[in-house]
């Protein structure tokens, strides 16, 4: 699966949605062909699954066919989520991929490629197709920025241990795992898969129009956790993952997750932002 954030806005003029999902796709072009254009500025900072790399060598440039795609966006920062799936040489894959922005200009990005082998859950052929017109309504109740965050930080808690303060997923929560939909309706908060410390947390995209949180993350699933769900059935290794919520009334309706394992201990690659200073 793949995760796509960009945003390029034309100079001297604001980007719309649509705008903006434009310039998502051209940079998405521009994985695929390795061909930096006028889309990637030379010397763009580059990671895949935590590690740098060159834009030559991204698992983009093995796929022959998106197959299906979600397109999320944040004007006020120039920021486009695009979650997919392809068919690719090697085997089918799905994607994340994080772009930031400084002013017109990409500045870095920041990709997630998980195929068959490396997570748990790995269904690309059933991976939703929605894009900013095709998404769930907008929510009956619209929260803050701030808001919206407080409650991926308290789901993000859950995997540690019991969020403090009010259940942030609602009882009929659905998710997706890589393309998976899970069958159980507890499955939102009892990922027991994944249990462990996190660490790296940001959010690199919060939608309030649309309850929209983007949050990226690693989760320690050590060998003694792992043990204590089904012995011998995991080993230990960290996580690296790329959730979309959405959220209503203060509580997770449904929740669109790309992870893929990583070597227990591995990096994001991208430390998390640090706090602002009070003034």
């Amino acid at each position: 699966m793949f995760v796509l954030f960009c945003g390029l806005p034309a100079a001297g003029r604001e980007c719309d949605r649509v705008c903006t999902g434009q310039a998502a796709e051209a940079a998405l072009a521009a994985l695929q062909t390795g061909q930096a254009g006028k889309v990637l500025p030379r010397g763009v900072r580059i990671t895949e699954n935590g590690r740098d790399i060159r834009l030559a060598d991204s698992q983009f440039f093995a796929i022959r066919q998106i197959t299906a795609r979600q397109t999320y966006s944040e004007l006020q920062a120039g920021a486009v989520g695009i979650i997919g799936a392809a068919e690719a040489y090697g085997g089918p894959a799905v994607f994340a991929v994080r772009v930031k922005l400084k002013g017109d200009r990409v500045s870095e990005v920041e990709t997630l490629v998980v195929r068959r082998t490396e997570a748990q859950a790995f269904s690309p052929g059933t991976l939703r197709n929605l894009s900013v017109d095709a998404a769930p309504a907008a929510p009956r109740v619209r929260s803050s920025r701030l808001d919206l965050i407080a409650v991926a930080n308290a789901w993000l808690d859950g995997f540690s241990g019991t969020p403090a303060g009010p259940e942030p997923v609602s009882s009929d929560c659905v998710l997706f795992d890589n393309g998976a939909r899970s069958p159980s309706s507890s499955a939102c908060r009892d990922l027991a898969a994944l249990r462990g410390p996190i660490r790296d947390r940001r959010f690199a995209l919060v939608d309030e129009e649309q309850g929209v949180v983007w949050a990226w993350a690693v989760v320690d699933h050590s060998e003694a956790i792992a043990s204590a769900g089904t012995p011998g059935r995991w080993m230990a290794r960290s996580v690296l993952l790329a959730a979309r919520l959405r959220i209503d009334r203060g509580q997770i309706q449904d929740i669109e997750l790309v992870e893929r394992n990583l070597t227990f201990g591995a990096s994001s690659g991208w430390a998390p932002p640090k706090p602002k200073k009070r003034t």
